[in-house]
């Protein structure tokens, strides 16, 4: 009896995952990262739990049954990819060179196909051979497709595809077998819904887990309080301008308050300082903690309580004036004239009145993000032994607070005046303003019979 091909043999399938049990949704967001990525959020699903940031989600595994010999299993390899419901895929049979698989992680070619190849999870004892795809999720899961504003395009349907490859003598890849999701629909993350966290979680599936309010700074353990200014003003406003500088780098005006007067210019602030309760008999963890601080959108939290965060990632963003001009994270600097055993202080921005305060958020003229509003936030890192990773302790916020354009707020022809810009949030409706029609003064028409009657009289 002849053997039958490969492809006759072996079943492939996505695996249910191990500790939540949950499969695909029917919609998901898509985020756009600056180097030009898009990112999908929350793939397949938030595991165990929502994470407020781009890379929520977990790996998928494929697992291949069937017939097959050491030797053949030997030879298999594992790709996969985002697709089209409607794209002209791969089928059983099709052979592709090994060269034409990029891998995700390459960034030579930003809209060319990103290929997730399968990690082998062989399990003693067991039948089944498994392939992990974006394992731990160290990479963000990115899909390129080219959308639009379009009704045909907004209702694509998308998949997620995994291919089984048997690799041939000549080097060549044949597909032997694949596993594809459930099809699903994409959204794009900015114009989902409002800018409320609950509503864009909301619209992305109806099945979706919505997002947990964020965890409240626990009571005992590392409180942190904000220390008043000297002067009697408030220590934040509920609204600031933000203007743009030369570099490219946006800035928040008068920022946290005026202290101890306006400044004409554009770095009129202050520094901020945080005091953090510490327990005496901790030495060694005294040592390792750290403060970074940024502004973020209201309710959209860029780290949680617990979590475990590279310590490059801030590093990269880190506000350094000449070398990143355009970071928009400020570093605590402890003060050990000011701090004691059970309270360390913490100094951000010194410099605020020559540097002013960063804030690279984008914006834009529309209701939605003129409203949006912002914090600025403080976190408590304590640093890994080889100082690689961050482990968030406590976060402390300011009031939230709305900003206006610099060149929407000042009336006068130009920023060097001697009045005190006042900030002046505009609520932007969607009444329809009725037009009135305007007489000309100088215009006046007369009625045919009007003027017959000026013709046929005899005077």
């Amino acid at each position: 009896m002849p053997i039958l091909p490969v492809k006759n043999r072996v079943f492939c399938t996505f695996s249910d995952c191990s500790q939540c049990e949950k499969g695909f949704k029917d919609a998901y967001l898509r985020s756009y990262r600056p180097n030009g990525l898009k990112v999908l959020r929350c793939f397949p699903h938030c595991c165990p739990t929502h994470i407020a940031n781009s890379t929520c989600g977990t790996s998928l595994v494929m697992q291949v049954a069937g017939q097959f010999s050491h030797d053949e299993a030997a030879t298999f390899v594992a790709f996969a990819r985002f697709e089209t419901s409607t794209d002209a895929s791969l089928s059983l049979g099709d052979r592709i060179n090994a060269d034409a698989l990029v891998p995700s992680n390459s960034t030579k070619n930003i809209s060319s196909v990103l290929w997730y190849p399968g990690r082998s999870r062989d399990l003693a004892d067991d039948l089944l051979l498994r392939f992990a795809f974006n394992e731990h999720v160290q990479k963000p899961w990115c899909y390129n497709w080219t959308s639009s504003a379009s009704a045909a395009l907004r209702n694509t349907l998308h998949v997620f595809k995994a291919y089984l490859f048997h690799r041939l003598a000549d080097g060549m890849l044949e597909v032997v077998g694949m596993a594809q999701s459930q099809s699903f629909s994409i959204i794009p993350y900015k114009n989902a819904v409002g800018g409320s966290t609950e509503n864009i979680l909301a619209a992305a599936s109806r099945d979706i887990t919505p997002m947990p309010p964020p965890t409240p700074p626990p009571v005992c353990a590392f409180k942190c309080h904000f220390v008043q200014c000297q002067c009697e003003k408030a220590m934040f406003g509920p609204n600031y301008i933000r203007c743009n500088r030369s570099n490219g780098r946006k800035q928040i005006r008068c920022f946290p308050h005026c202290c101890p007067s306006h400044n004409l210019h554009c770095s009129c602030g202050g520094p901020i300082m945080i005091g953090v309760d510490v327990d005496p008999g901790q030495p060694d963890v005294n040592n390792h903690l750290i403060m970074y601080a940024h502004g973020e959108r209201h309710k959209t939290p860029e780290f949680e309580i617990g979590q475990e965060v590279s310590h490059e990632t801030i590093l990269s963003r880190l506000h350094q004036p000449g070398q990143n001009d355009r970071g928009d994270w400020v570093q605590g600097v402890v003060q050990p004239s000011l701090s004691n055993t059970s309270c360390m202080m913490f100094n951000f921005n010194e410099n605020a009145r020559q540097l002013g305060w960063p804030y690279n958020w984008k914006g834009s003229a529309t209701k939605i993000d003129r409203n949006q509003k912002h914090i600025f936030k403080c976190y408590v890192f304590l640093k890994s032994q080889d100082d690689t990773m961050l482990r968030v302790l406590n976060w402390i916020a300011s009031t939230p607070f709305t900003m206006s354009s610099f060149r929407r707020c000042n009336a006068t022809p130009t920023s060097r005046t001697n009045k005190y810009i006042q900030v002046k949030p505009t609520e932007i409706t969607d009444k329809v303003e009725r037009k009135v029609l305007r007489k000309r003064a100088h215009e006046r028409i007369d009625s045919p019979t009007t003027l017959l009657n000026e013709m046929n009289s005899a005077g």
